[in-house]
């Protein structure tokens, strides 16, 4: 997440589900805490994809 300034950010991240790669329409939503230092690693579904929604803390 270099790309941010410094700071910490709150992530909610919708990627695949499990059964993804057979149903289009699984997806996982997390929210977690991150840094602009750190590296977000995802594991995709064929075909499939994710959306990220990053906001500053204050």
């Amino acid at each position: 997440l270099s790309f941010l300034p410094s700071g910490q950010y709150e992530m909610t991240l919708f990627r695949d589900g499990t059964n993804a790669h057979h149903k289009g329409t699984d997806y996982r939503k997390e929210t977690r805490s991150v840094t602009s230092g750190e590296t977000v690693q995802l594991h995709l579904a064929p075909g499939g994809g994710f959306a990220a929604k990053l906001q500053k803390k204050i």
